[in-house]
């Protein structure tokens, strides 16, 4: 039957929209409450014309149905719910639509589909137990959340969906918090109206009742004396949680139908870590916080508050519950409560409910002046309903927002009309007055998906591409050639404006966010800085920029803003990536200089008012980006001119300067860069002269000027049927999709041509017809490949590595000479024919290997836990608790290779582990040390999530960890930030970037006395032994080296080993992985140890 309804929603895709209906759901069909039942009661009241569907359990029907006679409700797998989903006009939800994901549904663009979602702005992390990509995906179908606080959107957009949009105006189950008293929880109870009621309700626990447990007698006991009236308690937890008390002022209120009654009408709450605290708050009635588990709870679990600092109080026992209850002071409590909730932002006012059926009024009625309140993004159906007729978009870089920003805030001022824009960015335009934002849907960086479109121009809606630059026709191909003025004003004279043009940007933040972003004292300098840049050309030199740095950092406080991508600099106080965009505004809004290339940063810096050194490309003229409240720093003896003719510099591609590269930003002086930054830090922060330039009314064009520019749309290809065409630097390749299969795909290039139909395989190649059928298949003859050497086989061509093979047998044993020869030999044997080689047997001792095999297949994960709203699984190995699964037997057979021997050796010092990898090697090691194990890992995402294995695994004293990669020496790199153990190090692949020490440094730097050093970092092993050479010498520590990565490294290594290594002994030992080639050892120790 699933397998049926799972076609419904596409069937149903085709009926039209109802004009009036509206359907609710609450806690997946299970309850009639909550944010939901507020707006439904709301929109009743308004005598609207609509009809309610509601989705509710069967079981709940006989309830509601007579209190609503014109109410609808259905079952919630139901056919009738299907079709109800797919044609009402509005849909109100307050849990992820999981079950309906799964099951096909997705919003029609005609539709409204608003998620209220079921708690407030929150205690603890919004746990996901669904497939995370599901919710994610479900997620992409709402279009307002409806909250309470911009903490509140921010927990919502951190754990669901980064592109979630919000309504900041309350929830619609708390209005009853502002009304009038009642009492039907006494009546529903039958209580005493004299008595107060003090509510218990701890937040759902998957463990045991003991966290649960109180003594209630004495609690009600402790409460009677400190507020001299008597007192019930009500108790409410979760439904596996069943009270059994005789006690008549002891009550299980599980099954009361309303939460919000019990906060309106309690008036105590005793709770730890439940949303309800929030809600509770609005009242401004005492709260008290009651954690046994607190100290357990924050390992595995994130809070978003520090409990030490609430206003409520942390008690972690019954005694500190006791004296909070006896030392509570209510005009304290309720100027801290006050103050929290203002840091929250919350918003509560008592008219949520009111403000969301007029909005849905609105909507349902076509209303062209539709309230969305607190927020400018819409839908592209709301754009059609408010009447625009054009979109404005530009490129995605933050820069080009922000002057499209201030071209159309001029179009504005002249004429008052308010603009619809499509971007990706659309927090940047959070608080633009004059406009409204579309989220536009990117398939890939300037790639729009082109449905969306489509969408919009069926609406009538005309889409602008706007760009500062010209695009000139030359031999049958547009050039992107630099518009003749500043790129502010270029882009207004495409929008028609003309005369002088004040391009000095605008971005405004809001009085909150103004207060955000100042690092340092007031009496301290405080100087954004940024080291990397969009292009080649505009990124200046990065060791010039850590000179200017290291010279001025005595003088100035650097913060260093940007991406993970930019190298970090030393001295300067790391925010890569730590903020968000509108943080960073307001942090160039509270800093004294900005210092950085032409890019983005430096057009956000004039529009909050921050003055910048601009390290000024001269691939760019110098009225392109020149504001006068800026210095700009220019190259000297710049050779290469050749972008300044007029065309774009070839950024797409290496530069083209014949004698020097990159002249155009490289020849920046380092001395002209400090006395740029001295002067112009100095000098008052506005200095009141306006950037005048005078331009010419251009046409205003839709996409034409985009298609010149080499945007393009991309479909979504969620067809059942199509092509897919596929162009690669050489190639081009088409294919014929058929329900996710490839039956016929056509490949060209130059001078070859394939036809593939299914697995037939018919090319032409160089004048040759070529036909088969199946996988093409070459044979090896390895009698021709090999030849003997003295004892030994050695591959034909690669005799060199005899000699080397020869230099090693007086520092090596039997087994490992054996063992390298043929590990050595399988390499270049797998090179030479291209893996195309039958891999015998090494290994005699099966069972071990059979071991292995088990140890590592095994199912080891013993649950999961949340980090910033992933599930992430829980491994268990040998008693240690990992965050990554375990791929090899270093550790959990071998267990590194560690012998009786070492014990006494390693027992009173240190260790270093340089490679953390799933953390498993590291934990065994800190077994062999009573001193510390120093723990350095150069990816963010495997140092994080180790961070969090130390926490469960409680080692927190016994290992000190670091967010470091290690080398040859001081320098900043780029890391690949693989959550596995194949991270590599490189000052090439720009990715993650990380700060590179060397061991002898980090030893003096943080008194490390190490007596074992285990290196495993994928290739810069002998880079690491480069860094470590005083290390070695003094404290002669036992080396574990995995050489596994090439056979070049492996030589690099042991050459290392053998001749700066004194009175060392070596061996090369590898663990029992099944291929030959895998985790290769070379164990070195000094023969002193015995």
């Amino acid at each position: 039957m699933n397998k049926i309804k799972k076609y419904l929603f596409k069937i149903f895709r085709f009926l039209p929209l109802s004009k009036n209906k509206i359907v609710f759901i609450a806690h997946s069909a299970s309850r009639f409450d909550c944010n939901p039942k507020a707006i439904f009661e709301e929109l009743l009241q308004s005598n609207a014309q609509i009809k309610c569907i509601w989705i509710l359990n069967k079981k709940l029907h006989h309830e509601y149905q007579d209190k609503y006679p014109n109410v609808l409700f259905v079952e919630p797998n139901s056919i009738k719910t299907f079709f109800h989903l797919s044609t009402c006009r509005v849909f109100i939800n307050n849990q992820i639509h999981i079950y309906y994901k799964k099951m096909g549904f997705s919003k029609r663009p005609d539709q409204l589909y608003l998620q209220t979602w079921h708690g407030s702005f929150g205690m603890k992390h919004v746990p996901i137990s669904d497939n995370i990509d599901t919710v994610h995906e479900a997620c992409t179908d709402m279009d307002y959340w409806i909250t309470n606080s911009f903490f509140e959107s921010n927990v919502y957009k951190n754990t669901f969906d980064k592109n979630a949009k919000f309504i900041e105006i309350g929830h619609a189950r708390s209005d009853c918090l502002f009304s009038s008293c009642n009492k039907n929880i006494y009546s529903y109870y039958n209580l005493d109206p004299d008595k107060k009621i003090v509510l218990y309700a701890p937040t759902k626990r998957e463990d045991s009742f003991n966290n649960f447990e109180l003594d209630f007698k004495k609690l009600k006991f402790i409460l009677e004396k400190k507020f001299q009236v008597n007192f019930v308690i009500l108790i409410r937890t979760h439904r596996n949680l069943k009270f059994d008390f005789k006690n008549d002022n002891i009550i299980d209120a599980f099954d009361y139908p309303d939460v919000m009654e019990l906060v309106k009408e309690c008036d105590v709450l005793i709770s730890d870590y439940s949303s309800i605290i929030c809600d509770f708050a609005l009242t401004y009635k005492p709260i008290f916080i009651y954690a046994k588990d607190y100290d357990t709870f924050i390992l595995t679990s994130k809070l978003y508050h520090d409990y030490s600092k609430l206003p409520f109080g942390l008690s972690k026992n019954f005694n500190e519950l006791e004296n909070c209850i006896a030392n509570f002071d209510y005009d304290t409590y309720k100027q801290k409560l006050k103050e929290w909730l203002e840091n929250v932002g919350c918003i509560e006012d008592g008219k949520a409910g009111k403000k969301i059926s007029n909005l849905i009024i609105q909507f349902i009625n076509k209303d062209k002046n539709i309230n969305l309140y607190t927020t400018n993004q819409i839908t592209p159906y709301i754009a059609k309903i408010m009447g625009f007729k054009n979109i404005y978009f530009t490129f995605r870089n933050i820069g080009d927002q922000i002057i499209m920003m201030r071209s159309l805030e001029l179009l504005h001022q002249k004429t008052k009309q308010i603009f619809l824009i499509g971007t990706t960015l659309p927090d940047l335009w959070k608080e633009v007055k004059f406009v409204k934002v579309i989220n536009l849907k990117e398939i890939k960086p300037h790639i729009y998906q082109k449905e969306q479109f489509d969408l919009m121009t069926s609406y009538g809606i005309k889409p602008i591409f706007l760009t500062q630059e010209s695009f000139n026709k030359e031999k049958g191909k547009y050039i992107r050639t630099y518009g003749p003025s500043h790129i502010v004003a270029n882009v207004c004279s495409k929008l028609g404006l003309e005369g002088d043009i004040a391009v000095d940007l605008h971005f405004p933040l809001s009085e909150k966010e103004k207060t955000f972003g100042r690092f340092v004292s007031e009496n301290r300098k405080q100087i954004a800085i940024i080291s990397g840049g969009l292009q080649r050309y505009k990124t200046y030199p990065f060791g010039k920029l850590q000179q200017v740095v290291d010279e001025l950092k005595d003088r100035y406080d650097f913060i260093q803003i940007g991406t993970k991508k930019d190298l970090p600099l030393r001295g300067a106080l790391d925010l890569r990536e730590k903020l968000t965009l509108r943080e960073v505004a307001s942090t160039l809004y509270n800093s004294d200089l900005f210092v950085g290339g032409i890019g983005g940063l430096m057009h956000m810096a004039n529009a909050v008012g921050c003055p910048s050194v601009v390290l000024y490309s001269e691939a760019e003229p110098n009225y392109m980006v020149n504001y006068y409240n800026n210095i700009n720093v220019f190259p000297k003896n710049n050779i290469c001119l050749k972008c300044t003719e007029g065309k774009h510099c070839p950024w797409t591609s290496p530069c083209k300067a014949e004698s020097q590269k990159y002249s155009c930003i490289d020849n920046i002086r380092i001395e002209d860069v400090i006395d740029a930054i001295n002067k112009r830090i100095y000098m008052p922060r506005n200095l009141n002269k306006t950037t005048i330039y005078n331009v010419e009314a251009k046409k205003v064009f839709g996409l034409e000027e985009q298609k010149k520019v080499g945007f393009s749309f991309q479909s979504l290809n969620n067809k059942y049927i199509y092509l897919d065409r596929k162009k690669e630097k050489d190639k081009k390749v088409l294919q014929l999709l058929i329900f996710g299969l490839k039956p016929v795909s056509i490949l060209w290039k130059k001078r070859y041509y394939k036809l593939r139909i299914f697995n037939i395989h018919l090319s032409f190649d160089k004048f040759k017809f070529k036909f088969r059928i199946g996988r093409e298949k070459e044979d090896i003859d390895n009698a021709n490949l090999t030849y003997r050497i003295g004892n030994s086989e050695w591959i034909k061509g690669y005799e060199k590595y005899y000699n080397q093979f020869l230099k090693l047998q007086k520092y090596f044993d039997k087994k490992s000479l054996e063992l390298l020869h043929y590990i050595f030999q399988i390499k270049l044997l797998s090179k030479k024919t291209n893996k195309q080689y039958i891999e015998s047997e090494y290994f005699d001792n099966k069972k071990r290997l059979i071991l292995r095999n088990e140890l590592i297949g095994l199912k080891h994960s013993v649950g999961n836990l949340f980090l910033e709203g992933q599930p992430i699984d829980v491994y268990m190995y040998g008693g240690f608790i990992t965050l990554i699964q375990q791929t090899n037997s270093y550790a959990l057979l071998h267990e590194c290779f560690i012998k009786g021997s070492y014990f006494s050796y390693i027992k009173s010092n240190d260790i270093i582990d340089i490679g953390i990898g799933n953390g498993l090697s590291s934990f065994y090691l800190s077994k062999y040390t009573d001193k510390k194990l120093y723990c350095f890992e150069a990816s963010n995402k495997v140092y994080d999530l180790f961070l969090e294995s130390v926490k469960l695994n409680n080692k927190q004293e016994k290992i000190m960890s670091y967010n470091l990669a290690i080398g040859s020496k001081k320098q900043s790199v780029y890391v690949s930030n693989r959550i596995d153990n194949g991270n590599k190090t490189s000052l090439s692949i720009q990715s993650h970037s990380v700060f590179m020490d060397t061991i002898d440094n980090l030893v003096e730097e943080l008194c490390i006395k190490p007596k074992m050093i285990n290196i495993w970092v994928n290739g810069d092993e002998y880079d690491c032994l480069i860094g470590m050479f005083s290390t070695i010498k003094i404290f002669r520590p036992i080396l574990h080296i995995n050489i596994s990565y090439s056979a070049e490294i492996l030589f690099r290594v042991i050459d290392f080993a053998i001749n700066s290594l004194d009175n060392y002994n070596f061996k090369i030992r590898k663990t029992i992985e099944p291929h030959i080639v895998q985790e290769l050892f070379l164990i070195a120790t000094p023969k002193e140890l015995k």
